[in-house]
């Protein structure tokens, strides 16, 4: 029974605490938010302002059409401690800056996404244009029947 007690005692001894900050930056590219983005405008700012602002992208999509833009924030601590030690370490949150330009090389729309957990990070295919989805689901026939 004393056994049982001391193995309870050390297994209920363990402790995670979650410790929430402000979102901070500790390497790697320095984050594309609103505040950075303020000078792109629909329909007027091109792909060379873009460049020239932001640097090249993380990721090109669709010929050129769709630039993405990756960052990694830390949205909190995560503490692990007990019975034979501890360990600290940062929850990241992946962002990404999503720029889709048009025919004539100007941004057509732009948006930030991200999520703490990256199976809620939304898939690469989700960036793509409307245009493009509508395309791709279209039925292509070349025959027609009577």
């Amino acid at each position: 029974m004393k056994a049982f007690l001391a193995l309870l005692l050390m297994l209920f001894s363990a402790a995670c605490v979650v410790i929430p900050t402000p979102g901070h930056r500790i390497q790697g590219r320095v984050p594309c938010d609103d505040e950075k983005t303020t000078f792109m405008v629909k329909d007027t700012t091109s792909k060379e302002e873009v460049l020239l602002q932001l640097g090249e992208p993380d990721l090109v999509l669709n010929r050129e059409r769709i630039f993405v833009y990756r960052w990694e924030m830390v949205a909190a601590y995560f503490a692990v401690g007990g019975y034979g030690g501890g360990a600290v370490g940062p929850i990241q949150r992946t962002n990404f800056l999503i720029i889709e330009f048009d025919d004539k090389n100007r941004v057509s729309r732009h948006e930030v996404r991200g999520s703490v957990f990256s199976s809620r990070t939304p898939s690469v295919d989700s960036f793509k244009s409307q245009r493009q989805s509508d395309s791709e689901k279209a039925p292509s026939s070349s025959t027609r029947l009577p």
